[in-house]
């Protein structure tokens, strides 16, 4: 007897489409999806270690869609944002320091004035509005800027909600993992906002068949599995997309902006029986600093390709230069897995601790906070002087560099063409850790076709080249950016 591709439950009936997966009637559409007219090319296996993954389930190419989730809820994160779309709420302030913001009409919830965020089929409506209009709740700010209580609230209710009406996520999101005791265990803290989330929910707001266990469960399953989108001010819970694990060097990533639904393509081809990985965190971090951020939030020690190279695949994105040896030589870590590690000069032997290794780290500002070029420069230098020059430090500074030029608009060719000269520096070692068709990688090349046009227009005005190379060129050009940004 065979089984569902998902739930494992046992079926007869193969994918009448693909003629390749036994699905259950249940999963169907999960499966085939009907408005994008494609069947899903994975597998749900189980791994001894990982747990339950997911698996090509044939052969994949480079950017075909791999899956399609829809959220079980999605909603706020921590800042308080419109209920409907997410979106920030836009106020201002009156002559006595007051804020005046658009309401839903209902329960006086702050929104964005669009009148598809308080509808009766918006998602607000459907979950929480009757709850606040019923007992009157009214959340107060003093601005819209720092995060509010109310908000990470929300969202949790909206799947303790969900989980009660729609017995089939009820299912998938009950097999997902929580933390709970582990959370608890390393930040005791938790345990005092689950009380007060609890509180809020039971006692002010007397929302009926709510128990703590509910909560428990709905907390440690978004701060587990969630995923964040709209610069954070939003999150969503992919059942199906939340079973992908991590890999920094990973084949999947998404195809569009998360919300209400989850779409991933495969940004390299996929062998069959391969497993289907996802980032949770940004590449561009000190392994350290990584390797901590996935432990406390997903408890879990990651050993993919780049956590086993000491080198990082041999980018040095987090090696830094011996201090001691002076040899231009660099520090690498002794147990490429172990989350504490000691670091070793790969010449002399030198030995740092992590804190040494991160406190270092701590002396060099974001580059949001840069105001100028000179500034920017000032701080590539400083930092390769004790970096190796692809360290995910002085890497952030000449993308910064090469941003502002773009960005900005300068028009120093000096400065365009070391703006060029960093992006393909960026490139490269994007290439070794994101490797394939990937929205970053096209990203930078879009903005290197931008400034290309602008070296391509001085040499033309400067009477070094002549119209019909600068049209050959201009065409190549405009035709690589375009392509990029598709």
């Amino acid at each position: 007897m065979q089984t569902c591709f998902l739930c494992g439950s046992p079926v007869s009936n193969i994918c009448s489409y693909c003629k390749d997966c036994y699905v259950c009637d249940t999963h169907f559409e999960l499966h085939h999806q009907r408005e994008l007219r494609i069947c899903l090319p994975f597998d749900v296996e189980y791994d001894s270690v990982k747990g339950r993954i997911l698996v090509a389930s044939r052969d994949i190419k480079p950017e075909e869609v791999v899956l399609f989730d829809k959220a079980a809820v999605f909603g706020p994160n921590l800042l308080p944002v419109c209920l409907g779309c997410l979106e920030k709420i836009k106020s201002t302030r009156g002559k006595n320091g007051e804020l005046h913001y658009s309401v839903c009409p209902k329960c006086f919830f702050p929104s964005c004035g669009n009148k598809e965020c308080i509808s009766e089929t918006s998602v607000h409506s459907k979950y929480e509005c009757s709850i606040f209009a019923a007992t009157g709740f009214k959340p107060k700010f003093k601005d819209f800027e720092s995060p509010h209580f109310i908000y990470n609230v929300i969202t949790i209710l909206r799947l303790i909600l969900e989980m009660q009406r729609n017995e089939d996520n009820r299912i998938l999101v009950n097999q997902l993992m929580t933390h709970h005791d582990q959370r608890v265990n390393k930040f005791p803290e938790v345990e005092i906002g689950i009380k007060r989330i609890t509180s809020f929910l039971m006692d002010d707001l007397n929302i009926p068949n709510v128990n703590g266990d509910d909560v428990i469960q709905a907390f440690g399953v978004m701060k587990t599995n969630a995923m964040t989108f709209g610069d954070g001010n939003g999150r969503g819970l992919y059942p199906i997309g939340s079973i992908i694990s991590h890999s920094c060097v990973s084949n999947l990533e998404p195809l569009t902006e998360p919300m209400e639904c989850l779409v991933l393509r495969s940004k390299i081809s996929i062998k069959k029986g391969n497993e289907l990985t996802i980032r949770y965190m940004s590449f561009w971090s000190h392994r350290t600093q990584l390797k901590d951020s996935l432990n406390n939030q997903w408890f879990f020690n990651y050993e993919c390709e780049r956590c086993q190279d000491p080198s990082d695949m041999k980018t040095m994105l987090s090696s830094e230069l011996c201090s001691k040896c002076k040899q231009k030589s660099y520090l690498k870590p002794i147990n490429s897995l172990n989350l504490n590690t000691d670091w070793q000069c790969d010449f002399c032997q030198e030995v740092r601790a992590k804190k040494q290794v991160c406190d270092l780290l701590a002396e060099f500002p974001e580059p949001e906070s840069f105001t100028s070029t000179d500034e920017i420069t000032f701080f590539i230098k400083k930092s390769e002087k004790v970096f190796h020059a692809h360290h995910f430090i002085p890497l952030n500074y000449k993308y910064a560099f090469a941003k502002w030029v773009t960005l900005k608009g300068l028009e120093k060719i000096e400065c365009i063409k070391l703006a060029l000269k960093y992006y393909d520096v960026i490139l490269g070692v994007t290439e070794s850790l994101d490797p394939g068709t990937t929205k970053d990688k096209n990203r930078i090349l879009l903005e290197a076709a931008r400034l290309k046009i602008k070296i391509l227009n001085h040499l033309r005005s400067q009477g070094k080249i002549n119209n019909e190379i600068y049209e050959r060129q201009h065409k190549i050009i405009m035709a690589a950016g375009l392509r990029s940004k598709n």
